[in-house]
């Protein structure tokens, strides 16, 4: 068979992966869109009856009654009563795409007819694979990150469409963004923070990839190998901004030098864990 190389390989694998997991990104979504927008929807019509009942029976003043009904905006409304219900599809997401990173590799080895066998004999690099799913994951995640961006501004217009003029605020993209926790941290304001934070967690996949493939080389202390390295790696990243402390008026180091020294640090896992991947798909991990 003919070896097939360079970029087209990996394409073909990549494809393979991101159909793979396409309608579970589509449930993932459309669970994302009916329970935050039926929340929305939901809290904002029983407000609005609420409101109507009580101005029913209001026998006071009109002023006191509007002081009781004041205006509100969309980020009001997120802050204080959809809290918890725009976080529970975001969690969902997450613990969806942690477990997809492990069950992307161990279903090759226990799904039907060990499927791992033929993909390693494919006359393709290795360590395609490798990338391919690496890549799936990042897309699978930016993907979720990309639908709920989109959602945002459609629940905002909803927001306006339900809510009478007279009774709402208004609020911009940004503030509604900053609204939520979750949102904050799946959309950073800061360019240089969106960079870190989602190159900490591209670097944490390779590192649970490569530990992985290590209990997959080594078998029963393969075990103690992967949770070794992960624990390892895992330090690596985090001891640095615990230990260093940037915000410590009495660090010894500056914030930048501080920054530099975690950089470093998520570098050197991400060189090891490519490299200790590299070697064991094409050396340890035998067909």
């Amino acid at each position: 068979m003919k070896k097939i190389t360079g970029w087209h390989a990996f394409v073909r694998l990549l494809n393979f992966e991101i159909r793979r997991f396409r309608w579970m990104l589509v449930g993932l979504m459309a669970i994302t869109a009916a329970l935050q927008i039926g929340s929305l929807v939901t809290t904002l019509l029983t407000k609005l009856e609420s409101r109507r009942q009580n101005l029913l029976s209001w026998n006071g003043a009109q002023q006191d009654f509007e002081s009781k009904w004041p205006p509100f905006s969309f980020v009001n409304l997120v802050e204080q009563e959809l809290l918890m219900e725009f976080a529970w599809p975001i969690l969902i997401g997450v613990a969806v795409i942690g477990i997809y990173i492990f069950f992307i590799w161990y279903r090759e080895w226990f799904g039907k007819d060990t499927f791992v066998y033929r993909l390693l004999m494919l006359p393709q690099p290795r360590f395609h694979i490798y990338l391919a799913k690496g890549c799936a994951i990042v897309l699978f995640t930016f993907s979720l990150v990309a639908f709920q961006i989109v959602l945002i501004p459609l629940e905002r217009w909803l927001f306006h469409l339900i809510v009478p003029e007279e009774m709402r605020l208004p609020s911009d993209f940004s503030a509604a963004v900053r609204a939520h926790p979750a949102w904050e941290i799946l959309l950073p304001e800061a360019a240089d923070q969106f960079v870190f934070s989602y190159g900490v967690g591209i670097i944490s996949v390779m590192a649970a990839f490569t530990a992985i493939l290590l209990e997959r080389s080594f078998r029963g202390i393969g075990i103690v190998y992967g949770i070794g390295y992960a624990a390892v790696c895992a330090a690596a990243m985090v001891l640095p901004m615990e230990v260093l402390d940037m915000r410590n008026p009495d660090a010894r180091l500056y914030p930048g030098e501080v920054l530099a020294v975690e950089l470093t640090a998520c570098a050197v896992v991400a060189l090891v864990s490519l490299g200790l991947g590299y070697w064991l798909i094409n050396r340890k991990i035998t067909v």
